[in-house]
């Protein structure tokens, strides 16, 4: 593998981050619909509710609220379609599409960490070290407080 990743600690790195994260954020998908911006983006928007091609480019083209956030209202939209067909409330099925994008983003930045010390350090630090900017990396990501 590349960036001193070997396909052993690979699963270590991925596996920690997702534990981590799912740890922190086990709670979300209950929380239900929070006073900020999920009732007026989410659960009151009819651009997401009713998937359609009118409603795609309406939400592509136009403004919702006077903030433009097309791919944000796709999410919903494409949220809306799948938890519906499944009989989840929409509100904790967009809370936990949110978690699965946030631990996703977490292993991408431990990989950009990784390939970045790997290269910035000119073989100075070995697997092991690259190892751990990676998982320290994906870790504070993880669980930092400013995603909340």
């Amino acid at each position: 593998m590349y960036a001193g990743l070997s396909w052993k600690t690979l699963p270590v790195l991925v596996l920690t981050i997702v534990a981590a994260g799912a740890l922190a954020y086990s709670g979300a998908p209950s929380c239900g619909v929070t006073n900020f911006d999920d009732n007026w983006q989410v659960v009151d928007n009819p651009l997401v509710s009713q998937a359609s091609w009118s409603n795609v480019k309406l939400i592509i083209t136009s403004p919702y609220h006077g903030l433009y956030l097309p791919v944000k209202l796709l999410s919903y939209m494409c949220d809306y379609a799948v938890y519906g067909f499944l009989g989840v409330d929409i509100v904790r099925g967009v809370h936990l599409t949110n978690v699965i994008i946030h631990l996703v983003n977490s292993i991408l930045v431990a990989f950009l960490c990784s390939v970045a010390v790997a290269d910035l350090s000119g073989g100075r630090i070995g697997r092991e070290g690259i190892f751990f900017v990676g998982l320290f990396s994906g870790v504070l990501f993880v669980l930092h407080p400013v995603h909340v």
